[in-house]
């Protein structure tokens, strides 16, 4: 049986509640957040991963003991995704280009509000809304020789908002390192008869820029 990643990151927040003292969170942190993303359309045969980097700002602000919550704003946020299957426009049909190995690559700014619980002072894991606003999108078609490529406009194909649920790790010292999945709840094209949905992995780093530090309350 296929297990779920929600239900997983569920049990070992609920498990660790009775295995581990306090934590020592932050009252207040501000900082940038630099990452590297991995992304894909779920509902889509053929599909493969496109790399996108992202930027952005974070806060972090204390709930109670253990429980922190992390907004944060990205941009740019790519989506997207290689090998697609995507007729190219009618205008360019002449061209001879290959509409089985298509790259999209989309740009959207990203909120995120999740919800960290720390298992350790140094190790947490996180889960939260995230919402996404598109602000272009750029199909690439190889040439029948694969010497060119044409790149064509398609944010008009793509709905302009997207939401989803973001889950993930994270170890914190100095700076805080983390992987964060996100799943998307809605179709990202208006196109029905073409069911995509994002699915993104990122590897990310946390770099706090002001902090103002709780009382230790347990050892590390």
């Amino acid at each position: 049986m296929k297990s779920n990643p929600l239900v997983s990151l569920l049990l070992v927040t609920m498990t660790s509640v009775f295995c581990f003292g306090q934590a020592d969170i932050p009252k207040r942190e501000i900082g940038i957040i630099a990452g590297f993303s991995a992304t894909t359309y779920s509902g889509v045969g053929g599909s493969t991963l496109a790399n996108h980097v992202s930027i952005g700002i974070y806060g972090r602000f204390k709930l109670a003991e253990r429980f922190s919550i992390d907004p944060r704003i990205l941009f740019p946020y790519g989506t997207g995704a290689r090998g697609l299957n995507l007729p190219a426009p009618a205008v360019y049909s002449g061209l001879g280009l290959k509409t089985d190995d298509v790259e999209r690559r989309t740009t959207s700014i990203s909120i995120e509000a999740p919800v960290s619980y720390y298992i350790t002072n140094r190790f947490s894991v996180n889960v939260g809304p995230q919402f996404m606003v598109t602000t272009g999108s750029k199909d690439f078609y190889k040439s029948s020789t694969g010497n060119d490529v044409l790149i064509v406009d398609s944010k008009y194909l793509m709905h302009q908002f997207d939401a989803g649920v973001t889950m993930g790790i994270a170890f914190r010292r100095r700076l805080t390192l983390g992987l964060q999945y996100y799943t998307g709840l809605m179709y990202v094209v208006k196109d029905d008869a073409f069911p995509a949905k994002n699915s993104i992995l990122q590897i990310r780093a946390e770099i706090p820029l002001r902090k103002l530090s709780s009382q230790k309350t347990d050892t590390e």
